[in-house]
C-alpha cells in the first residue's frame, strides 16, 4: 500500500517480515526487515523517484533458510529458492520462477497468474508430494533430474503450452499412481528431456514423448499399452519378473532391457511393428519369445 509517512503506514503493517510500503513524501520503498510491525532505521529503504508504485514495479528475490519459511509474493516478476523441504511458497501475479536443486520436496509451490517457470539447478529434485498448481513451464539444468507424481503429469499435459526443457537428455521421474491410471506426456513440448515411467497395474497407458523414454515393468503386473513417442532408443526395461507383452499394445520401442535370467514375450506383430535395435540382459540367460498366429508368419530379429 501507500503511506505518507511512517505514523500512517503502522495499519498497513501486520507483523510479517518483508512487507513493504510506498512512501508517497519520500518517494521510496520501505521494508519491514523484522517483521516487528514497524517500519524504523534499520529497516530497508530505497528512494525510487516515481510518484505511483504499481503491483508489479516490486520484484522480490526471496531463499528459504534451514528451517521451513512461508512466503508469498507480490505482483512483480519474483524469484525464489525452496531449500527446505516443507517450505510454503505463493507467487503473486508477475512470471515467477521458484529454483529448487536436491531436495525432496513436501511443501506448496503455488505459482500465481504469470507465466511461471520452475527451475531444477543443479541434483536430484522431487516434487511428487508437493502441492503444485499454476505452473507454465520447468527447466532442468545440465545433469540434474527432477521426479514428478502421475497426477501431476496430468495436470502439466493438460495445461497449454506447457514445457519442460533440459539440457542434454536430462530425466524427468514419473511416480506410478495408485490403481490404473493413463501416465502420458504427449501434449508436453519437451525438448532433452526422457521420461521414466513405471507401471503397477495391468490397465496402465503410459505414453511417452519425444525423448528417449523408459518404461519399467515391474512384479509381473504387465500393461495395457505402451507408446514411446518419437524418439529413437524408447526403452522397455523388466526389472523383477518375467513379462508376457503379447496382449499389449506396444509401439514406438526401440530397446528392451531385461534383468538377470528374466524374459519378454512378444507377438510376431509386435516385433514387426517395433524397431527394435537391442535386447540386453543383466546377466543369467534371458530369452526373448515371439508367438506366432495361426497362419504363416514371418519373424525376422536381424
Amino acid at each position: 500500500g501507500e503511506a505518507a509517512d511512517t505514523a500512517n503506514a503502522l495499519s498497513l503493517m501486520s507483523g510479517v517480515k518483508g512487507q513493504y510500503y510506498y512512501n508517497t513524501t519520500t518517494k521510496s520503498v520501505v521494508l519491514d526487515t523484522d517483521g516487528n510491525g514497524l517500519t524504523q532505521s534499520g529497516d530497508f529503504e530505497v528512494v525510487v523517484g516515481i510518484t505511483e508504485l504499481g503491483a508489479a514495479d516490486v520484484a522480490i528475490d526471496f531463499t528459504s533458510g534451514t528451517s521451513a519459511n512461508t512466503f508469498t509474493s507480490g505482483g512483480g516478476n519474483d524469484t525464489a529458492v525452496a531449500a527446505y523441504a516443507t517450505d510454503s511458497l505463493t507467487m503473486g501475479a508477475g512470471n515467477d520462477k521458484i529454483s529448487v536443486s536436491g531436495v525432496t520436496y513436501r511443501g506448496t509451490l503455488a505459482f500465481g497468474t504469470g507465466t511461471d517457470t520452475l527451475a531444477v539447478t543443479a541434483g536430484s529434485a522431487s516434487i511428487s508430494g508437493a502441492t503444485v498448481s499454476g505452473l507454465s513451464a520447468i527447466t532442468v539444468a545440465n545433469g540434474a533430474g527432477l521426479t514428478i507424481s502421475a497426477a501431476q503429469l496430468a495436470t502439466f499435459n493438460g495445461t497449454d503450452s506447457f514445457a519442460i526443457t533440459g539440457v542434454s537428455s536430462e530425466v524427468v521421474t514419473v511416480v506410478a499412481g495408485t490403481g490404473a491410471s493413463t501416465e502420458t506426456a504427449a501434449s508436453i513440448t519437451a525438448t532433452e528431456i526422457d521420461f521414466d515411467f513405471t507401471s503397477n497395474n495391468a490397465a496402465d497407458v503410459l505414453i511417452g514423448n519425444s525423448g528417449d523414454d523408459n518404461f519399467n515393468i515391474v512384479g509381473g503386473t504387465g500393461v495395457a499399452t505402451i507408446t514411446g513417442g518419437t524418439g529413437t532408443l524408447d526403452k522397455i526395461t523388466v526389472a523383477t519378473s518375467d513379462y508376457d507383452a503379447s496382449a499389449d499394445t506396444v509401439t514406438g520401442v526401440e530397446v528392451i532391457a531385461l534383468g538377470s535370467g528374466l524374459d519378454i514375450t512378444i507377438t510376431a506383430a509386435q516385433l514387426a511393428a517395433n524397431s527394435l535395435s537391442a535386447v540386453g540382459s543383466a546377466g543369467g540367460t534371458s530369452l526373448l519369445n515371439v508367438s506366432g498366429t495361426a497362419a504363416a508368419d514371418t519373424i525376422d530379429i536381424s
